[in-house]
């Protein structure tokens, strides 16, 4: 038994560096040759962890096989345009100039059922609606609705609105980010100062304390009321 748990967690602690080093995409836009390297690696770990007739140095150095492939074939089609489409595919137009595209829906095996419900999906519930719709390589569909019925942007509307950047998470679960306060240049005497104005006695008693690029301090205590200060002004943010 102790045998099978320590196979367990050390496969399982494979797999989870193996997936984390293929980057940060999730699995719903994986590329189709992460999809198959992805579920090789499942079944690699899942074998040798419940039999332990099996070697699990043949089943890590199978994992890591993988891994290499993989960061093979992503160096190479980044490198190259036709590998890239070769291996990833290229997106396909589904609707065009507002016209459904039977013949790409055809080609690709995709019914009108299967379009309509990815419309739906992105808030066009109306075919009539959209101007283009494109099928990416990784399966996921993606639509435009006409300009005529897009709401407005406020360039079109002549608006002219304030930057808006990350906001700087300065204090998260009662601990103070150093590298967030020297992001705004700011130190923690002047965070400690800001939350006593805000009825606060310290870091330590906060869920969270954010800093936007409006230059206004958002603090929330646990199981209290959010809270907000004015603490720089636009003009002095530099993130």
């Amino acid at each position: 038994m102790l045998t099978v748990c320590v196979r367990t967690a050390l496969l399982f602690a494979i797999t989870v560096l193996a997936v984390r080093t293929m980057g940060k995409r999730q699995l719903a836009q994986l590329q189709p040759f992460e999809v198959v390297i992805t579920l090789m690696i499942a079944e690699l770990a899942a074998v040798p962890m419940g039999d332990v007739g099996l070697s699990l140095y043949s089943g890590i150095v199978s994992i890591l096989t993988l891994l290499f492939l993989h960061s093979l074939i992503t160096v190479a089609s980044f490198r190259s345009r036709r590998l890239r489409a070769l291996i990833c595919g290229r997106p396909s137009v589904l609707v065009r100039r507002g016209q459904v595209q039977l013949s790409e829906l055809r080609r690709l095996c995709f019914d009108l059922d299967d379009l309509l419900e990815g419309l739906r999906a992105q808030g066009l519930l109306n075919v009539a609606d959209v101007e283009t719709a494109v099928l990416e390589t990784n399966g996921a569909l993606n639509a435009f609705a006409r300009s005529q019925r897009r709401p407005p942007t406020a360039q079109e509307m002549g608006v002219r609105t304030p930057y808006e950047g990350m906001p700087l998470l300065l204090v998260l679960d009662g601990q103070v980010q150093a590298p967030a306060l020297g992001a705004c240049g700011r130190d923690e005497a002047w965070l400690l100062s800001h939350l006593r104005q805000m009825g606060y006695a310290g870091a330590g008693e906060l869920l969270l304390c954010s800093l936007d690029t409006q230059g206004e301090l958002f603090a929330q205590a646990r199981g209290g009321e959010p809270r907000r200060l004015r603490a720089m002004e636009p003009q002095e943010v530099r993130w």
